[in-house]
């Protein structure tokens, strides 16, 4: 496993940056275990509401504050979504994508 997570944003004037995050709380393991358990109890009711509580835990591993759920809603290309929202997911949760079903 890496040491760090990282995702590359387009910003408001087309720019690609990537952004990095080397140390991630132990809190975060907590934060996602709830959000894990409101998708199991059906507490989150609507697909888009699911997309938007993913994207906000994401951001909210990152320490930049140039990282917002807005800013990666705005930057990350759709067809990146499952790679990168759901890989740094599994990766904070410590969960081996190749073993996941």
């Amino acid at each position: 496993m890496s040491d760090e997570i990282r995702i590359d944003l387009v910003n408001d004037k087309g720019q690609k940056k990537t952004y990095t995050q080397t140390l991630i709380p132990l809190q975060k393991l907590l934060d996602g275990l709830d959000l894990q358990e409101k998708f199991e109890k059906e507490e989150i009711k609507s697909q888009t509401d699911g997309v938007k509580k993913k994207v906000e835990f994401v951001a909210g591993c990152f320490d930049d504050e140039d990282v917002t759920a807005d800013s990666i809603l705005k930057g990350l290309d759709v067809r990146q979504f499952e790679e990168k929202i759901d890989g740094i997911i599994n990766i904070v949760m410590g969960i081996d994508p190749e073993t996941k079903k």
